[in-house]
């Protein structure tokens, strides 16, 4: 069975699944020289679906999460790309942290890992205003196990006006999740902000992570330290975060195969750090973390654990 599948939020990404056996995988981003290239209610074509023969395809599956600025919704443009093809699609878009776990644990080389999935943003997998920030599944080739989902509410200002929404939060097992509901900047949301605060872009978490290594230097720079020091509470902040998510993970299941996936796992200062912490951890850092792995994440869903 061939599937192409099609990531349609930010990271635009197609790729193909053959018998199971990742075949083709283009970034958008590259083709077109637009970093964190996203779809909106205009864009139906993609220069990496052109690569493709619709006869020669029996799924094409997408994945993507409706944002509020998208209007119509991710659906509509969904349609307007397969009008394209003649065979069968897929959409669910309350899935989004799997689709991430599902392709780290493909190109890990573990047959049964536990997932943690960190992010500025995902599905929202029970109402809104709550989406996915933080989640931890288990994984093996042919199931999968939701564990916990930390679900923080949609910010109802720009980013750059925000910064701790607020500390009230709830916990409910829902179907033997764990979930907890937060009105807590959360997950890769304090680094959106504090990027915009610093007067980069909500995309350049990047550049705030080289800004708090400048707290411990012994020379002085021509920074402002506010931000600097804004910059190393958020890296330390997220550290021990993500330290307890690890803690979880192991407590679920006494397992040993950790992966680390979803936009906050391209923070490599930290990663390093979780290696030297845990040195009984196997650790793999999902090489493609971003939305773009998600159109190999939902092609994997659909032909293994649908």
């Amino acid at each position: 069975m061939k599937i192409v599948g099609v990531n349609i939020s930010h990271d635009l990404s197609v790729c193909l699944l053959d018998n199971g056996k990742l075949q083709k995988f283009y970034h958008e981003d590259r083709l077109q020289k637009v970093k964190h290239l996203a779809a909106d209610n205009n864009y139906n074509n993609f220069i990496s679906l052109n690569k493709f023969v619709n006869k020669d395809i029996d799924l094409i599956a997408y994945s993507g999460v409706t944002h509020p600025a998208h209007d119509p919704s991710l659906e509509v443009i969904k349609n307007k790309i397969h009008n394209k093809f003649n065979c069968d699609s897929f959409y669910d878009d309350t899935k989004h942290h799997l689709y991430h776990a599902l392709n780290g644990f493909y190109l890990s080389n573990f047959d049964e890992a536990m997932c943690i999935v960190v992010d500025g943003g995902g599905a929202k997998p029970t109402r809104w205003p709550y989406q996915e920030i933080e989640s931890i599944f288990y994984v093996n080739k042919k199931s999968y196990i939701t564990y916990f989902q930390n679900c923080s509410v949609l910010p109802a200002v720009p980013v750059e006006n925000c910064f701790i929404y607020s500390d009230l939060e709830s916990k409910q097992m829902i179907n033997g999740v764990e979930y907890v509901f937060t009105a807590r900047a959360m997950g890769g949301i304090p680094f959106e902000i504090a990027s915009v605060r610093a007067g980069f872009r909500s995309t350049d978490a990047g550049k705030l992570m080289g800004l708090s290594s400048y707290a411990h230097a012994k020379q002085s720079y021509d920074l402002n330290y506010d931000y600097v020091k804004m910059a190393e509470k958020i890296q330390e902040e997220n550290f021990e975060r993500t330290c307890e998510l690890i803690d979880k993970a192991y407590r679920y299941r006494n397992l040993k195969n950790i992966i680390l996936s979803g936009g906050v796992a391209l923070n490599c200062v930290n990663n390093y750090k979780y290696v030297q912490k845990y040195k009984d951890i196997n650790f793999f850092i999902d090489p493609n973390p971003n939305d773009s792995g998600t159109s190999l994440g939902v092609a994997l869903y659909c032909h293994e654990y649908n």
